[in-house]
């Protein structure tokens, strides 16, 4: 009873001790990333971005224009106070079109992290591990094979062979990005498998799922977050080349890469259906990339 009563007080003080410390790093990371101006201005941007695809039946003036619709009275009207960014060839408003196209583009790039992390994640952690042995060897020479392709060309063969939509668009660019997750988790295992707390927990017969997944996985964490956060814009990016060469989403469903390539067929007389839609792709990869190198400082900086 007394040693249950001492237990729950020291787990208790630990627990108090722990909690100014989190909020302490919490305001110093805090401190440090609103100290970079260039950080700020990418969460600035990505909250934006986020916003307009959460609020997009609210913030778009003509919600309807983000499907079928024809006005052809309306077609290739320059900005105005009615229109934001103009018509388009079918006398669609493109601010309408520009904040829905936000929606699919982060689709685009959450859905493709969503399997890309956990797959290269697994594969880098078993090979890790095993270092040295026959799995090591078929992992890593597959991501070899993977990583010394260009991801475009790749991304580009296999959403070709597929029916063109968003959700093979997802599937192809998805298998072009996890061996990148792969070889950052398998150097990372590979520095930290021989740590004695690693081998203590081996010595204590712990199984091999609580060692990769509680011993191994934590250190992991902070390079995951940061390089997927880095990786968003680029998903973005790519998912919006495959749509550009109409290999991604559909019309009359919007997506940035697909009407940046129907605008550049009405070059120079109607410039605002490139100019808006080429920036709306500019605010979310350069948001990303801007916010990522942010985190990756804070997040650096701290003890794994």
């Amino acid at each position: 009873m007394r040693r249950n009563l001492l237990h729950r007080k020291s787990k208790g003080i630990q627990v108090a001790v722990e909690k100014p410390q989190r909020a302490l790093w919490l305001r110093k990371a805090w401190y440090d990333f609103s100290r970079n101006r260039a950080s700020v201005v990418g969460l600035a941007m990505v909250l934006i971005v986020i916003v307009c695809a959460v609020a997009a039946p609210i913030i778009a003036t003509h919600p309807d224009h983000a499907g079928l619709f024809l006005d052809f009275k309306s077609k290739f009207n320059p900005p105005s106070l009615e229109h934001f960014f103009g018509t388009d060839n079918v006398g669609r408003d493109v601010f309408s079109r520009v904040i829905f196209a936000f929606r699919f583009s982060l689709l685009l790039g959450c859905g493709v992290l969503a399997i890309a992390v956990p797959v290269g994640t697994i594969l880098g952690l078993i090979a890790g591990y095993y270092k040295g042995s026959i799995i090591d060897t078929v992992i890593m020479r597959t991501t070899d094979v993977f990583l010394s392709l260009p991801p475009l060309v790749l991304a580009l063969t296999i959403a070709s062979i597929l029916t063109p939509n968003l959700r093979n668009a997802l599937l192809a660019v998805s298998i072009t990005w996890w061996p990148w997750y792969c070889r950052m988790i398998y150097s990372i295992v590979s520095s930290v498998r021989n740590e004695p707390y690693v081998r203590m927990a081996e010595i204590l017969g712990a199984p091999r799922r609580h060692i990769l997944g509680g011993e191994i996985l934590p250190n992991c964490i902070t390079p995951l977050f940061t390089k997927m956060t880095l990786d968003m814009g680029g998903v973005i990016l790519l998912g919006a080349s495959l749509s550009f060469v109409g290999l991604g989403v559909q019309p009359p469903t919007p997506g940035l890469g697909t009407m940046l390539s129907k605008g550049t067929l009405y070059l120079p007389n109607a410039w605002w259906l490139v100019i808006f839609p080429a920036l709306g792709i500019f605010l979310v990869v350069a948001g990303f990339n801007l916010l990522g190198d942010g985190l990756r400082d804070i997040l650096g900086s701290r003890d794994v």
